[in-house]
């Protein structure tokens, strides 16, 4: 999967982000959004229910929705989600961002969304069974697209900040 640009978007107001087809490095100045970048990047995969913009009260003011772009395997997708709490619907172009205006996205829930990310990937979506927690009954998990993530996601600080 190659991100291929973040945007978020109010009624008078967007900011686009594009990350070169190599490796991409995020500096800046402490609070200059480094973290909210990833931040960003990980809400629109399915992370949480709502994303704290205390730190950027522009985007707080003016931003409804992020939109991600992203291509796997040679197809183009843009990924949308509000910013607003309680927000966990996903919308999915199957275009890039300068042409979802010609396309009637499809509506996807989280659990929906990792297992379309995971078919895409060709990766093999499994559930794994473990003892429920306090008690002698067993319970399944599923391996999601967000577990892959973040095994493969380092945080900024496990790298020092400077």
């Amino acid at each position: 999967m190659i991100i291929k640009k973040l945007i978020v978007r109010g009624d008078s107001y967007q900011r686009t982000l594009e990350f070169s087809s190599g490796l991409n490095i995020i500096r800046g100045e402490k609070t200059s959004g480094k973290s909210l970048v990833l931040s960003l990047i990980d809400y629109c995969l399915g992370k949480g229910s709502s994303i704290s913009l205390k730190v950027q009260t522009e985007l707080d003011d003016n931003v409804d929705f992020i939109f991600l772009e992203i291509e796997i395997a040679e197809e183009i997708f843009t990924i949308s989600r509000n910013i607003r709490k309680g927000m966990s619907t996903f919308w999915v172009y199957y275009s890039e961002y300068e042409n979802i205006d010609e396309y009637i996205p499809e509506k996807f829930d989280k659990k929906k969304l990792q297992g379309f990310l995971m078919n895409k990937l060709g990766a093999i979506e499994f559930t794994k069974t473990k003892n429920k927690a306090r008690t002698n009954k067993l319970t399944t998990e599923t391996i999601s697209f967000r577990d892959i993530y973040r095994y493969c996601f380092v945080s900024q600080h496990d790298l020092g900040t400077h």
